[in-house]
């Protein structure tokens, strides 16, 4: 159904902390089981990434005839959420600061956004495997906030992508490899999934995985203002 293997989403979801009426608007373009979660949470941050999230996969999917609100959501085994009545249909959101992302494919797919902050260096000694740790190390001082977060959105992004969730410890695979990101990443049923760092203005990084099933792997970006 979609022209090319992924489309991502963005947009910058600050103004619904700002602007209720927004919110509730937005809340009526989602399915009833996502309005539950969110209803009356509207001075809530994470609630407002979460509904500006969603609220871009019912625009991403208006072009194909699609309405969101009336799509039966389930979740996987380890909550990966999918459209009950469309599983060919993949999808995943993420939230950080003030943005929100979700990522629209024809494959399996994970995305991961994540506003750069302090106090990264404890993670990566607990969650980060012995090369990403070593490439790490080998980074100027300047450039290893950037770059911890970047493998950080990467190896979510593939563990979203396969749909496991915490299930696979952190550091058990590793997403560097000659001390950078790698392109491609095969998990233990031998399928290839293959990593997309998006640039981003501003404090943010962002990487998208899917799973690679032909050379072509091509990913659009569009941008979207909810407020609008």
């Amino acid at each position: 159904m979609i022209q090319t293997p992924a489309k991502l989403y963005l947009t910058d979801a600050g103004a619904l902390t700002e602007e209720p009426a927004l919110f509730s608007a937005l809340l009526e373009k989602l399915p009833a089981c996502i309005r539950g979660r969110l209803e009356g949470r509207e001075e809530s941050g994470p609630a407002c990434l979460s509904a500006a999230a969603w609220s871009l996969l019912a625009a991403a999917l208006e072009p194909y005839g699609i309405r969101l609100s009336g799509e039966s959501i389930s979740f996987g085994p380890k909550g990966k959420p999918f459209l009950t009545d469309r599983p060919e249909l993949h999808f995943n959101l993420s939230h950080s600061g003030r943005r929100a992302i979700c990522l629209l494919s024809d494959v399996e797919c994970g995305c991961d956004i994540q506003k750069l902050s302090p106090g990264w260096e404890r993670i990566s000694r607990l969650f980060f495997a012995q090369e990403e740790q070593e490439t790490l190390a080998l980074t100027p001082p300047a450039e290893r906030m950037a770059l911890f977060y970047e493998i950080w959105a990467a190896k979510e992004s593939y563990l979203k992508a396969r749909g496991t969730g915490i299930a696979v410890p952190a550091g058990s695979f590793s997403v560097c490899g000659n001390g950078r990101l790698i392109r491609e990443l095969r998990d233990p049923e031998g399928r290839a999934f293959s990593f997309y760092k998006v640039e981003q203005s501003g404090a943010y990084a962002c990487v998208c995985c899917l799973q690679k099933v032909s050379e072509e792997g091509l990913l659009q970006l569009q941008h979207i203002d909810l407020t609008s």
